[in-house]
């Protein structure tokens, strides 16, 4: 059966009308359990790199061997409980990131864990420098209304796209800003939950991007 757990010995005598011959063993190991639920963001940008990944120690496990799929890559290690992932050199829009446990008997089942991957998503870090006004949305999560308030340095038009993890568009909405802070109202309980990408564009290029999540 497959109920054995931990070590254990096998032993084996022959036996005749005269008696037993001398035992033989052979020490053995059970393979280990598989891996518990991988925690760690289920949704990333490919600008990410280093996105911590973990698991909870396995029982007589000696090691652990971790993959991963659609162009990600690790960064350090990748035998111990956790790893970190980094998502620049990602290809795909999902990865599926996948672990599991080994002991000197060979390794378990196989743990795993699908990760979206936007990317066209940009971070704080790569915003551009010639934007330096306000841009931000409230509440968020949201389930309904969402206020959005930016600022501009003269009287000129914006554009607020609201796009999803792939990339497509749900909404384009071109804005005449008056000089100083600007707010509009979008209505998201149209909008299947999940998250969303709301980019503010200045004079045609993109300025700020605010990630938005619909409950």
């Amino acid at each position: 059966g497959n109920s054995f757990t931990g070590t254990g010995n096998v032993t084996v005598k022959a036996n005749n009308s005269c008696g037993s011959s001398a035992i033989s063993s052979l020490a053995v190991s059970a393979l280990t359990l598989q891996p518990g639920a991988i925690n760690g963001a289920a949704s990333v940008c490919k600008t990410q790199t280093s996105v911590t990944y973990s698991i909870a120690s396995v029982t007589g496990a000696t090691s652990y061997t971790w993959a991963i799929t659609g162009g990600a890559t690790f960064v350090g290690s990748t035998s111990g409980t956790s790893v970190k992932v980094k998502f620049t050199t990602a290809t795909s829009t999902s990865a599926v990131l996948t672990v599991k446990a080994n002991n000197l008997c060979g390794p378990s089942a196989i743990q795993s864990k699908t990760i979206a991957v936007t990317l066209t998503c940009r971070t704080a870090e790569e915003e551009s420098t010639d934007f330096t006004g306000t841009f931000e949305a409230y509440p968020n999560p949201t389930a309904g209304k969402l206020t959005v308030n930016f600022s501009s340095d003269k009287k000129d038009k914006h554009v607020l796209i609201l796009t999803d993890m792939v990339g497509h568009i749900y909404m384009q909405h071109e804005i005449t800003a008056d000089e100083g802070d600007n707010y509009t109202e979008l209505d998201m309980s149209k909008y299947a939950s999940g998250i969303y990408f709301l980019s503010l564009l200045k004079e045609g290029t993109e300025a700020r991007t605010i990630r938005i999540a619909v409950q």
